[in-house]
């Protein structure tokens, strides 16, 4: 990935100033004064998407240098067992309170099936 970025950036480094010259050399005021002024707003923008690019690999590199450090800081200082023991202990907290009480069931007579209306002898 990193050899098609550089690929891109030289080839645009090469071929913007060079449309750039071969547009004044056309010397068609309509075509030129528009393209050329097209063509150096983005060559004036590449360092500034480079320079972009270089902040976010560092931004990058310092995430995870301090990703790491804090991983190894909290499971040296046991904040893993902790949280698994309060986690396990809510859970069980949990689970004893959100059982349903039982209820005991009325008795109650049980209903007989009505004869079928029609019935066929």
């Amino acid at each position: 990935m990193l050899p098609r970025t550089i690929d891109g950036i030289v080839f645009a480094l090469i071929i913007i100033p060079v449309s750039i010259a071969a547009l004044d050399t056309l010397d068609i005021a309509a075509i030129s004064q528009l393209a050329t002024a097209m063509l150096r707003i983005i060559l004036d923008a590449i360092p500034h998407v480079i320079a972009a690019g270089m902040v976010l690999a560092v931004a990058y590199v310092i995430a995870k240098f301090a990703s790491r450090l804090l991983t190894q800081f909290l499971a040296t200082a046991g904040f893993d067992r902790t949280t698994r023991r309060s986690a396990s202990s809510v859970t069980r907290k949990t689970a004893s309170s959100a059982r349903p009480h039982r209820r005991h069931r009325r008795s109650c007579p049980r209903r007989q099936s009505a004869p079928a209306p029609f019935s066929q002898s």
